[in-house]
């Protein structure tokens, strides 16, 4: 198989649900149980390396996070971005948020599942397996989701395969990278995939992402809509590709 036309690729939530990570929906009931979870509050502690949490506030973080969680929880708002638009201007809020969500996504994280649990990356492999770098633009991937699983994916099926290529390898990478229109872990990331690592690899991921309302994205926009004004067609997909 092989693409012959310019094709943009446009991926929704439910994209990589196939792997385990949370849709919309299901990312703002993670963050809104996090403060009634004392299990999952110990795993993200041990996760980064923390002491755990108690109510004498010997772990701050995880307290104010717990009270977000909280707050939000009480608030019942349907997305987590709807949420955080109220604290536009409140950058602690905002860091909070952003540390539950980036948190909650790459806690899913997991190499393994890319081998054997890849689902349609495998079929979009197929279509990009034997593509020349001088016809690798004739697939554009635009990505609504923050997760980089296709990412590394494709970057690792892309590297191995023309392995002692190399300058070949990054120039068809590049080339088909996912475009993340809200930011994204993206694989240039301190935290090694499926392994957060500290408390600023987690840091560093949260202040990555760009929540819908946030400005900043104008340049990600253009490239995006340049993408889809050069396509011979284009597939939005909002959940997993069967």
């Amino acid at each position: 198989m092989a693409i012959s036309k310019r094709t943009v690729l446009i991926l929704g939530a439910g994209a990589s649900q196939h792997l385990g990570y949370p849709t919309g929906f299901g990312l703002i009931r993670k963050i809104k149980a996090f403060h009634a979870s004392a299990e999952e509050q110990k795993t993200f502690a041990n996760t980064l390396g923390l002491p755990p949490y108690d109510s004498s506030g010997a772990q701050p973080l995880l307290g104010n996070l717990c009270q977000f969680s909280k707050d939000c929880s009480h608030s019942r708002p349907t997305s987590i971005d709807s949420y955080l638009e109220r604290f536009n201007i409140d950058s602690s809020m905002q860091l909070y948020g952003k540390l539950l969500i980036a948190y909650c996504i790459a806690s899913k994280e997991d190499a393994l599942k890319l081998i054997d649990q890849a689902g349609w990356y495998e079929r979009l492999w197929d279509y990009v397996r034997d593509i020349e770098p001088r016809e690798a633009d004739r697939l554009r991937i635009i990505t609504f989701n923050y997760d980089r699983s296709l990412d590394l994916f494709l970057n690792d099926a892309v590297s191995y395969h023309w392995r002692g290529r190399g300058s070949t390898a990054t120039a068809i990478y590049d080339a088909i990278e996912p475009l993340h229109l809200h930011g994204g872990f993206y694989i240039r990331a301190k935290a090694m995939y499926g392994d957060i690592g500290s408390y600023d690899n987690l840091r560093q991921m949260a202040e990555s992402l760009r929540l819908i309302f946030e400005t900043g994205t104008s340049q990600l926009h253009d490239r995006a809509r340049n993408y889809i004004e050069n396509a011979d067609r284009s597939e939005e997909h909002t959940s997993e590709l069967q």
